[in-house]
């Protein structure tokens, strides 16, 4: 389907819309790959935080890309490990303070040029639902493409008791005005803003429960012969 002969599923949106969620599942369902390619800007902006770099100056960001030891790996199960200076990151991605920080890092031209050729390295090695802000516009344009998205109440709902399932305190007010600061900043930037593609499925998930919405997507996708 692909010029790289593998399959790939695009599923964009913004903060909080389901993607994640129901691109693991549709992943499982068709036996693909699943990538959040969210993860990757988060494990980024760990990595920045982590090692306190000053991005004002563009030499930082460039020499900060060339010194990154960052791993992502999936294993024979088709698990996701992210490591980072050899320490496994993958479960200290999803902290209020990564949350207020990654849509600054992954505003940096340098840091999207790299992780858009990780992603198209990843995506040329088996069938693989993706999901981000930008993988049907930018990074694989000739993937299947689904557009997810939901109210921002709708959103901020969701968000808050994933944090809560996860042991995080939150207040719902201040998440909702957190994905409204992350839209304007995402729908605004000047690299790989956040765009509906025109050939994209577009899904308003507002009401909608987890499994009608992968039902509805996963329907799409093989109706066009997948």
């Amino acid at each position: 389907m692909t010029s790289l002969k593998t399959i790939v599923i695009a599923i964009d949106g913004p903060a909080a819309s389901g993607k994640t969620s129901v691109g693991k599942i549709i992943a499982e369902k068709l036996n693909f790959n699943f990538l959040d390619t969210g993860i990757m800007y988060r494990a980024i902006t760990y990595a920045a935080l982590d090692s306190s770099v000053d991005f004002k100056q563009k030499t930082t960001v460039s020499e900060f890309i060339d010194n990154l030891n960052l791993q992502i790996i999936f294993d024979d199960s088709r698990d996701l490990k992210i490591t980072f200076n050899d320490i496994d990151i993958s479960k200290s991605l999803h902290s209020i303070e990564i949350d207020q920080n990654v849509s600054y890092y992954s505003s940096f031209k340098e840091i999207r040029d790299y992780l858009v050729e990780q992603q198209r390295e990843i995506a040329s090695y088996d069938n693989t639902v993706m999901v981000g802000r930008d993988i049907g516009s930018v990074v694989v344009p000739d993937s299947l493409k689904i557009f997810l998205t939901a109210s921002i109440s709708e959103r901020a709902k969701r968000r808050h008791k994933e944090l809560v399932d996860s042991g995080v305190s939150a207040e719902l007010n201040e998440i909702e005005s957190e994905l409204e600061r992350r839209d304007e900043l995402d729908t605004k930037r000047k690299e790989s803003p956040l765009v509906i593609a025109s050939d994209a499925t577009i899904v308003v998930s507002d009401g909608m429960m987890l499994e009608g919405v992968v039902s509805f997507i996963l329907n799409n996708i093989l109706a066009r012969k997948l």
